[in-house]
């Protein structure tokens, strides 16, 4: 996630208010208003800064957060520690150099110079054994960042199914309800039909009160739906 530092907050601050200086120049009407953009500006600019804090301290207190900040540690202290043994390496090649060079040297300062090259190098040593450790907690730490980055992603994607699954659910319900639908108004349209029929043959009395019975009973089975 991006950091901004103030200097770029207040770079964009900046900007706007010398695009407006350069606008009321333009527009002078607009010198009037000014007051009231600068205002606006000010506004806006506070929102978006506060935002942009929120995300990053919101970032900064997750569990990836806090592994980008481990990793950048780790980065910080590579780097300091092979500046260090460029600055032992210049000192050994010129303890070496000297030792070579001044051949009428006593024992004394050549016993001297040469253990302290070898402490140099000890140092050296320590600072290449720190570089590798950090090196292997950054792959570490990268390997958890992918695998917390990787659960993230299932978690929405499981979000996403269980969504879908609902759905299905709130769609089988709707396709039901609307099978129901369309058998009873079949079921309904076909009774119509037929005692229609009925009724066009009906030729007797006891033919018409029986249709009259089944039509009474259909109109009271449709008023209570």
């Amino acid at each position: 996630m991006p950091r901004y530092s103030l200097n770029y907050l207040l770079f964009w601050l900046l900007l706007g208010l010398a695009s407006m200086l350069i606008l009321t120049r333009i527009v002078p009407q607009l010198r009037f208003f000014f007051p009231v953009l600068l205002l606006i500006l000010i506004i806006i600019w506070g929102i978006w800064a506060w935002r942009e804090w929120s995300k990053r301290q919101a970032f900064e207190n997750s569990k990836e957060g806090a592994i980008h900040s481990k990793i950048n540690f780790c980065r910080e202290e590579i780097n300091r520690n092979k500046k260090e043994i460029a600055d032992i390496l210049e000192n050994i090649a010129e303890l070496t150099t000297r030792l070579n060079e001044n051949i009428e040297l006593t024992a004394a300062y050549r016993q001297e110079t040469t253990a302290l090259i070898n402490d140099f190098k000890k140092e050296q040593q320590l600072r290449t054994a720190r570089i590798d450790f950090y090196e292997t907690c950054i792959r570490k730490l990268e390997a958890l960042l992918h695998h917390q980055q990787m659960a993230q992603t299932l978690a929405r994607k499981k979000e996403k199914l269980k969504q879908l699954k609902e759905q299905n659910y709130e769609t089988l319900a709707d396709m039901e309800a609307l099978r129901s639908d369309v058998e009873f108004d079949a079921f309904y349209l076909d009774t119509i039909d037929e005692l229609s029929s009925r009724m066009s043959r009906s030729t007797t009395v006891d033919d018409a009160e029986g249709l009259r019975i089944e039509l009474e009973k259909m109109t009271r089975e449709m008023k209570n739906l």
